[in-house]
């Protein structure tokens, strides 16, 4: 038995899908983890898949029409994803690798997608009314994320509904992430200008100006900096093969004014005037010494220090947790815990240095010199024209250079391999794609179930298993720190469940449940019911080959928590251990001694705490959770005064007291040295944190009257009665008696 098939029916369900393909960066699909990466990159390489089985039809009829052309462009991307499956295979997690994880996606799978992506386009879309029409979709689908930016910007009721952040973000979910989107819109609505007529026009250059407008509004300083130097390198290829006077004169007078527009932003950089422009205030306050430009130079050092470590093939695609983890540098703490866990160097020519290794890295900058030697050839045989050169130039040059400080995601996989995919359909033979193809093949049914039996297996492994796990993450995400009971069920399951992100799930799962169990408002009885269960999963992450140190941090966690509730010995002995080899893989990272100091301090060994934290002020004393955990560590050794003023020291550089517990263990310390001008800060401090707790409001009015501040004092003791009616007697004796002192 055979079925019919139509080329031309192919060509379109391939067009159409491709064109579908485009709307990634609108894709929002809330049901699970990661709503605003991991359900697009799914959608995108679904669309792959449907794109690739119509293209093995189409080249069972017609492979001499359908079949790639190998120019120098295709060939090094398909030796680049080649390369990048040999270090996924071979570095020291190639599941995490193959897989990608769901909060990045950016794994070999996705990268295979993307290359097949472009290589089906850039083979079947030929004419030049279907690019346009391409380009039209995306640049509807980009100038929608951009009117929505717009709605951010000066609408705080759409700012709220989005994020509540002051840089817009649109559908991306991230500023950075938004900004990268907007370099390929303003490139595709710039060839739409040139090659529309009229009021179409005027309308895409309407569009052009409001993505610029919505670039300099996400405040992306790498982006805005990658737009404003890929415009200049325009400027100035124009003016090299332009034989016009008149151009080379514009151009010139076009970058002396970036030039003197640039200085003067330089001069005014402090001013009041400049503070009112927060992208230019953003641009022109960078500093390198100082904040995050400061952790991303060293995380930039971690990620050369990898690759010197594995100069050939690198560690692994999503890998750079563990580069970071082994050639931590405890610098970063003084800019926060945050900086301190990271898997991506927030630099795309790094990552993929350190990930691919140097092979892959030289491959992925042929990627791109064979992009910019297509274009200068295209140019001048008269197959590319000026806006097209200009168009796609300027967007690789902008992605590349905003990669720079920035990282790849699906959406700009997507919107590179759909650059390239024009750009190389533009080397094909005019005489390929002057007609559509309309013939009629009988494919047998047979060959129908071997493609679709190799299909299914293909799609399911890197698409549909994750789903499960992913789904039931999302709904324990959407009830985390609100509702134990709707959280309990969903979150277990997240982390039984099968899948390749298995142990993805596991630790954000774990992360979230200490977190909630950290700030103390989780239901004990669900603490006892669910942490057997996540110590047994958590086990089986730290059992693999390529276990982590966060895996290792985590069931310490876990075993600290359970010797806590239950008494266990057993499970303080274990956490020490998994703390020692957490050490091990990550020598430098104070997090563990931190932890250790701790669990030493509640296992009444406090004098193991004070010598292994000692020996972390030695190495660096500016570090404030050094000093912290060292003071708490003296004080359970008895050292009161002495652990008291480490305390403070950790304020003072830059500690933020963000926990009530811990801010009640001060105001203890300080109640016993009768130091209520000290307590009185920190009751200020828990009303900021829970303004709705009136007995904070009754303690600080104690503590007014100590202090002989009377008004305040009765001032809050009022603010507790308006919160709680309850103390309304209690408050009126206070009042009473303070009155009663004045007189």
């Amino acid at each position: 038995m055979e079925i019919p098939f139509r080329a031309d029916s192919l060509e379109r369900f391939i067009f159409w899908v491709g064109a579908a393909a485009l709307l990634v960066p609108t894709a929002y699909i809330p049901w699970f983890l990661y709503p605003y990466i991991f359900g697009r990159a799914v959608f995108f390489q679904l669309a792959v898949e449907a794109m690739a089985v119509a293209w093995i039809f189409l080249l069972i009829q017609r492979p001499e029409r359908y079949r790639p052309r190998w120019h120098l462009l295709g060939k090094a991307m398909a030796v680049f994803v080649f390369i990048a499956l040999l270090a996924s295979l071979f570095g020291v997690d190639p599941g995490r690798s193959v897989w990608g994880t769901e909060l990045r996606m950016t794994g070999w799978f996705t990268w295979l997608h993307a290359f097949f992506y472009f290589l089906i386009l850039s083979s079947v879309i030929i004419e030049d009314r279907h690019w346009r029409r391409l380009f039209v979709i995306s640049s509807v689908v980009i100038g929608g994320m951009t009117l929505l930016a717009f709605g951010e910007r000066f609408s705080p009721a759409i700012r709220a509904a989005i994020f509540g952040g002051e840089r817009v973000q649109s559908t991306a979910g991230n500023p950075i992430f938004f900004a990268s989107v907007l370099l390929f819109g303003i490139a595709f609505a710039g060839w739409l200008v040139a090659s529309a007529k009229g009021w179409k026009r005027a309308a895409w250059g309407v569009v052009a100006l409001a993505e610029v407008l919505a670039l300099f509004f996400t405040e992306t300083r790498g982006a805005i900096l990658a737009f404003i130097a890929a415009g200049a390198i325009l400027i100035v290829i124009a003016a090299v093969i332009s034989s016009s006077k008149r151009i080379r004169h514009w151009s010139a007078a076009v970058l002396v004014l970036i030039v003197l527009l640039g200085g003067a932003l330089y001069l005014i950089r402090g001013t009041d005037i400049l503070r009112r422009l927060p992208p230019l205030w953003r641009l022109a306050n960078t500093n390198l010494v100082s904040g995050t430009s400061r952790t991303r130079l060293i995380t930039w050092q971690i990620a050369l220090d990898g690759i010197k470590t594995k100069p050939i093939l690198g560690w692994g695609l999503e890998n750079f947790n563990v580069v970071f983890d082994r050639f931590y540098r405890p610098e970063l703490l003084r800019y926060g815990f945050y900086e301190t866990v990271s898997d991506k160097p927030h630099n795309g020519l790094l990552e993929i240095g350190v990930t691919t290794g140097v092979l892959g890295f030289l491959v992925y900058l042929l990627v791109f010199a064979a992009a910019g030697t297509a274009l200068v050839r295209g140019f001048r045989s008269g197959r590319i024209d000026g806006k097209t050169a200009a168009s796609v130039g300027g967007a690789l040059a902008a992605y590349q250079i905003q990669n720079f400080f920035a990282m790849d995601t699906p959406e700009s996989l997507v919107l590179l391999a759909f650059t390239l995919a024009f750009l190389q359909s533009r080397l094909r033979p005019p005489s390929l794609g002057s007609h559509r193809a309309t013939s009629v093949t009988q494919v047998p049914v047979a060959a129908l179930a071997v493609l679709f039996l190799g299909f299914i297996p293909f799609s399911y492994l890197g698409n549909l298993a994750a789903l499960p796990g992913s789904w039931e993450a999302g709904q324990a995400q959407d009830v985390v720190g609100k509702d134990a009971a709707l959280w309990k069920d969903p979150a277990i399951k997240a982390i039984r469940l099968g899948g390749p992100h298995r142990r993805e799930m596991r630790l954000t799962m774990t992360r979230d449940f200490l977190n909630w169990e950290g700030r103390g408002d989780m239901p004990s009885n669900v603490v006892k019911d669910v942490l057997d269960g996540f110590i047994a999963e958590m086990r089986k992450s730290t059992a693999t080959r390529s276990v982590t140190f966060q895996e290792r941090f985590m069931l310490a966690q876990l075993l600290i928590i359970k010797g806590e509730y239950f008494k266990d010995e057993q499970a303080y002995s274990d956490a020490e251990a998994e703390l020692f080899r957490a050490k091990e893989q990550s020598p430098e990272r104070q997090a563990a001694v931190f932890l250790l100091g701790r669990l030493y301090i509640m296992t009444d060994k406090p004098e193991k705490a004070v010598e292994l934290l000692r020996g972390v002020l030695e190495k660096d004393s500016t570090v404030a959770e050094a000093h912290w955990f060292y003071g708490l560590g003296l004080i359970a050794t008895g050292k009161r005064a002495e652990g008291t003023k480490e305390l403070e020291e950790a304020i003072r550089l830059g500690r933020s007291l963000s926990k009530q517990n811990e801010i009640q263990y001060l105001i203890d310390l300080y109640n016993e040295e009768g130091n209520f001008q000290a307590i009185a800060p920190l009751y200020e401090r828990l009303i900021q944190l829970d303004p709705k707790n009136p007995d904070w409001h009754a303690r600080l009015a104690a503590t007014y009257a100590e202090l002989g501040k009377n008004l305040e004092a009765i001032t809050h003791a009022q603010m507790a009665v308006e919160l709680d009616p309850t103390y309304a007697e209690a408050a009126l004796k206070f009042v009473d008696s303070i009155i009663k002192e004045q007189e």
